[in-house]
């Protein structure tokens, strides 16, 4: 992949990639956004212009925030959620415990605990993060490829009808490469990762034949280690390119320059930053997701620099700027093992807070 040119604009970016029809064969470009001096600090970019389909945020794009509580009583959270956005919420990134194995997976307090059927009659999508494999099979690819694992995720996929929700995101194996997941694709040593492959190509068609219109969303690391696009499953299982973008470490988002160069990141030669990621999922045909991004608050301390309003407002300029090809996003409202994330309530993150208010407030 081309290293980006700096110092062009996100927005200009866009409209170069639509004039060149998102052929696969172009190469990667720069994206920044222009520096501040071009605009008076206090003004807010505009949100794209809406699209014709319905949705509950008046968004082009599927938006939400992943909130704390698990359970029905997430409904109070939700609407505060609401109201702090000044916004609906289109979808929920959720999840269920895998760590125990498949058995404890799909009888998970999870699928009990009602939140589901909340947000189905709420109207709100969910993106479900959904285990390629569970706790105790780690790294099995040739298993799940011959079938061994086929009934969990068909009981699961039958489960999301009679919850309310028959079209589903499914997340299969996000987070790809993460080093302690199951699925973690560097777990195969076969030559083009044939064996993760074929096990991603199994599951997908056991969730598109049970869950016809449900949507298969490939999700990565921001920093994948490797090159993605050497472990993509092919585009007739996939139907959503997506990673999920932190504001973390290695370096805090304060400037203009940060930002540059957290959007435009590139790593072993693949997409690492926002917009190579986008131009992966153009160049293949296919929408871009961001099923979780927040601040990362390392130092658990509203004066440290990770509380970053200048990543807050690039991100919201990003979606504007990529709006026709980005499916959903979803702000991840939770404390986080390696940091605090929240946004709501504003003492934990009070510039984040501020910026993301000021950005998707009508």
């Amino acid at each position: 992949m081309d290293r980006p040119v700096a110092r062009r604009s996100l927005l200009t970016l866009a409209g170069g990639l639509l004039l060149q029809s998102c052929a696969a064969s172009s190469p990667a470009q720069a994206a920044s956004r222009k520096s501040d001096s071009a605009a008076p600090a206090a003004t807010r970019p505009a949100a794209a212009k809406r699209s014709s389909g319905a949705s509950h945020s008046g968004l082009p794009w599927m938006s939400g925030i992943t909130g704390s509580v698990l359970t029905r009583d997430a409904a109070d959270e939700i609407d505060a959620l609401e109201s702090f956005r000044g916004r609906k919420m289109d979808v929920q990134t959720t999840f269920a415990n895998w760590h125990l194995g498949w058995d404890k997976w799909v009888k998970a307090q999870f699928w009990r605990a009602g939140l589901p059927q909340l947000l189905a009659e709420r109207g709100i999508r969910v993106a479900h993060s959904t285990p390629l494999l569970c706790g105790g099979s780690e790294g099995q690819f040739a298993e799940c490829a011959r079938g061994d694992f086929d009934e969990y995720h068909r009981t699961v996929a039958k489960r999301w009808k009679e919850l309310g929700h028959p079209t589903p995101i499914i997340r299969l194996g996000w987070e790809t490469t993460l080093e302690h997941y199951p699925w973690n694709a560097l777990r195969d040593d076969t030559p083009g990762f044939g064996k993760y492959k074929d096990a991603f190509r199994r599951i997908a068609d056991i969730y598109h034949h049970e869950l016809p219109g449900c949507e298969i969303d490939w999700n990565n690391l921001r920093r994948p280690k490797i090159d993605v696009r050497k472990v993509y499953p092919g585009d007739d299982w996939v139907d959503i390119i997506g990673a999920d973008l932190y504001g973390n470490r290695p370096r805090a988002v304060v400037s203009d320059t940060d930002w540059e160069a957290f959007a435009n990141n590139i790593e072993a030669d693949g997409p690492s930053g926002p917009v190579p990621f986008i131009q992966f999922a153009i160049s293949r045909k296919k929408k871009f997701s961001v099923a979780e991004w927040a601040v990362t608050n390392v130092d658990n301390d509203p004066d440290s620099p990770y509380d970053s309003g200048r990543y807050v407002r690039g991100m919201w300029e990003f979606f504007n700027a990529f709006a026709e090809h980005l499916s959903y996003e979803c702000y991840f409202n939770r404390k986080g093992e390696n940091g605090d994330h929240r946004i709501y309530p504003s003492d934990f993150n009070p510039r984040a807070s501020a910026a993301y208010k000021k950005a998707w407030q009508p």
